[in-house]
């Protein structure tokens, strides 16, 4: 279990309450020493390999430079000089004729 102020990234890492605890002062810290045995070091564990190994990191960063490196297909531009497509036409209502 982690005592720690929620700042950086913090909140992102310690799951207040599951994996330990935010604290904003002195009296917050001792408190929660007083509570830290309602963390279950299991499931303390548990979100640790979950989350934080090193196959499990370098997944998800390949996953991200995968995404990065994947190319947009271009959309061609028209030249500047070029007239705007005509909007569809409107359709009559059927049966009007």
């Amino acid at each position: 279990p982690v005592l720690a102020r929620p700042r950086g990234s913090v909140p992102e890492i310690v799951r207040n309450g599951v994996t330990g605890f935010h604290c904003e002062t002195v009296d917050d810290f001792v408190a929660a020493l007083g509570r830290i045995d309602v963390i279950d070091r299991a499931a303390c564990r548990a979100d640790f390999e979950d989350r934080f190994t090193a196959d499990v990191m370098a997944a998800q960063y390949e996953r991200i430079f995968e995404g990065i490196l994947t190319p947009i297909p271009a959309t061609p531009l028209l030249p500047l000089d070029a007239a705007p497509p005509d909007p569809e036409p409107e359709r009559s209502p059927a049966g009007s004729g």
